[in-house]
């Protein structure tokens, strides 16, 4: 390789144990506190889900990554913070809605935000999923001024990616690239010996959600998503 190595590491069940402890974690508490509470609670997360030893442990690298990370000093600085924050706005006639992984205020006027959304994955630059990433976060930014009156200003933040992590397997770029309310659907299909499908898209021309379909063509099958 001419570059650094990069990839999901954890696949998407595995990104979802991640989100899962962050929801559960005190993100107030000392970095030093949650370094040590975060393993054994990845560890019971991902037992629950049935994840592999191997793909545990990867887990819990990820989360302590994640918890190094500079934007958790600015946490415990706010005066609230707000994980896996829902929200439905109205955009040129639709409703968006969605989940923020986390957002908080950087003043006591309430007018600058900042959101938070945590990645286990490296997608390169300009590709289709990082785009995918930047449009999402884009979209949270507007979710915030929509939803929350005094907010003037939002600044987000990518936590991650991790440039050790090893490449991801073909089944976990494919979850990747989806939406994360089809991912389950796929991962369980998979699991259960199921070949990789064809993805067909039809991207919209404005901005709305691309229509997926996955499509098993030696199986006669086809799933919109």
């Amino acid at each position: 390789h001419d570059g650094p190595t990069t990839g999901t590491g954890v696949g998407a069940l595995g990104g979802k144990v991640v989100h899962r402890t962050f929801e559960e974690l005190d993100l107030t508490a000392p970095r030093e506190q949650l370094a040590e509470q975060a393993p054994p609670l990845v560890r019971a997360l991902a037992a629950e889900a049935g994840l592999s030893a191997d793909l545990t442990e990867r887990c819990v690298q990820v989360v302590q990554r994640l918890i190094a990370h500079t934007v958790l000093d600015e946490v415990r600085a706010a005066s609230e913070h707000h994980k896996e924050l829902p929200f439905a706005f109205h955009d040129h006639g639709r409703i968006v809605t969605g989940i923020i992984d986390l957002a908080f205020p950087e003043n006591e006027s309430l007018t600058d935000w900042v959101i938070v959304d945590w990645k286990s994955d490296a997608p390169a630059p300009d590709s289709p999923l990082r785009k995918r990433y930047e449009h999402q976060l884009k979209v949270y930014g507007q979710a915030l001024l929509a939803t929350i009156t005094p907010c003037r200003n939002v600044r987000t933040v990518l936590v991650g990616p991790y440039p050790e992590l090893p490449n991801p397997t073909p089944e976990e770029h494919l979850l990747a690239s989806l939406p994360e309310a089809a991912q389950p659907l796929l991962a369980t299909a998979l699991a259960a010996g199921a070949p990789l499908p064809q993805v067909l898209r039809d991207e919209p021309d404005d901005e709305a959600s691309p229509v997926i379909a996955l499509l098993w063509p030696r199986h006669l099958v086809a799933v919109s998503l």
